[in-house]
């Protein structure tokens, strides 16, 4: 409890911890009535596939090797039938993109993706403890649906991931606050700028930190195609990017 707190005072600063624990016992039980239904389908979906992605994992309970580790955002599995309905919406060739997932966790959506065609599937998270669950789910995945082997967990603070040179699918699960957010924004910006290809940006949890969201909007470089009550897709724009830049 005392490192949840240090996180929360560091990231939202002491007048914004104070209101946010006078809100905590309503904030808990209405989370609890969300999650039970959430947790018992990630529970069968883990009994079906030999994994385990389910339950919730508040980060100041882990052993974080970064300075990060404060703005970050509890482990809680996206939703299967979520991840599902985005991409009936993502109409792109899945064979010539990698999928990168920031802030995998254990690795639940890496799982769901590996029943889609992409040539490469990237799960990225700073936490060692989730880490090692998502390389162990990914090495007990089974499912007759999987369409993408190729599949790799890295142990990694996103703002010191460089992304791959490929057309791209890149998944956030609202996994950090608006600090992070705009670094690892930055170096992916940066990324296209230098070399131009196409990609997107999925953003889940809509409303978990308002000022990311207001940020993504404003964002020229992307465009938004999908605009759902609990998540986004935008399209990288590649007009604004000139080769050589």
């Amino acid at each position: 409890m005392l490192g949840r707190i240090t996180r929360s005072v560091k990231a939202r600063g002491v007048v914004k911890t104070l209101k946010l624990s006078m809100l905590q016992p309503y904030l808990l039980w209405q989370e609890r009535q969300y999650n039970k239904a959430r947790l018992r389908n990630q529970a069968e979906y883990d009994r079906k596939h030999a994994v385990e992605t389910g339950g919730i994992v508040y980060l100041g309970d882990l052993a974080i090797p970064s300075d990060n580790a404060a703005y970050g955002t509890r482990y809680g599995p996206t939703v299967h039938a979520t991840f599902t309905e985005m991409m009936a919406v993502l109409a792109i060739d899945h064979q010539r993109f990698t999928f990168i997932d920031i802030g995998s966790g254990k690795g639940a959506v890496l799982l769901y993706a590996s029943d889609y065609p992409f040539d490469k599937i990237i799960g990225v998270e700073f936490a060692p403890d989730l880490h090692e669950c998502a390389t162990r789910n990914l090495a007990n995945y089974r499912s007759a649906s999987q369409k993408c082997l190729n599949l790799a967990t890295i142990c990694a603070d996103a703002v010191d991931y460089s992304l791959p040179l490929t057309p791209l699918v890149l998944f956030f699960s609202s996994p950090f606050s608006l600090k992070v957010m705009q670094l690892v924004l930055e170096r992916m910006l940066l990324s296209f700028e230098r070399h131009p290809r196409e990609g997107y940006l999925i953003y889940n949890h809509i409303g978990y930190f308002p000022d990311v969201d207001t940020l993504l909007l404003r964002m020229e470089q992307l465009q938004r195609l999908f605009d759902q009550p609990t998540y986004r897709i935008y399209r990288i724009r590649q007009e604004g990017f000139m080769p050589g830049c």
